[in-house]
């Protein structure tokens, strides 16, 4: 060990000791650095040309795949609003026939906001229960006392909950 030491320690090693080299020694080293120095530099352009080589190559994938992902991730989301705007008018008791066209109407972000407007809606168009069956040549329901509007939600309702 004691060998590689005074190997290392040697003048020549030294840079202090270029000085006490022949003219020719010090030219030699000086274009040995220069060389090496252009070497490097060759290197790092390389480097650098290959690395923008491989990010060209990859960056319409990259672009493309991105797309995609936002394309599922859009897709996704609407499959989400939609299956809880269903599940919101099928817990307001809205019948599985009409549910989807019910569900178009709802309004909001979550499924607490659908559940909301469902009831909203749902009391909107009346109570949502069975209409009796009624023989349109005896008036409504055998009476005359209803009022237009009356008419109008009870026809509504009646399509509401149709089965």
């Amino acid at each position: 060990m004691s060998e590689q030491n005074t190997a290392a320690e040697t003048p020549a090693a030294t840079p202090q000791n270029n000085e006490q080299l022949p003219e020719w020694g010090r030219k030699a080293i000086s274009e040995a650095n220069a060389e090496a120095a252009a070497y490097r530099q060759k290197a790092k352009t390389a480097a650098d040309e290959a690395k923008a080589a491989v990010a060209a190559e990859y960056d319409e994938q990259i672009k493309s795949l991105s797309g995609e992902k936002s394309a599922v991730t859009a897709e996704r989301d609407s499959a989400t609003s939609n299956y809880n705007k269903l599940m919101a008018a099928l817990q307001a008791g809205v019948p599985g026939e009409t549910a989807v066209e019910f569900a178009g109407l709802l309004q909001g972000s979550n499924l607490d906001e659908y559940k909301a407007h469902a009831e909203k809606l749902k009391g909107m168009f009346g109570a949502g229960g069975k209409m009796k069956a009624v023989d349109p040549s005896h008036g409504l329901n055998g009476s005359s006392s209803h009022t237009p509007e009356e008419a109008f939600a009870s026809l509504f309702q009646s399509n509401l909950t149709k089965k």
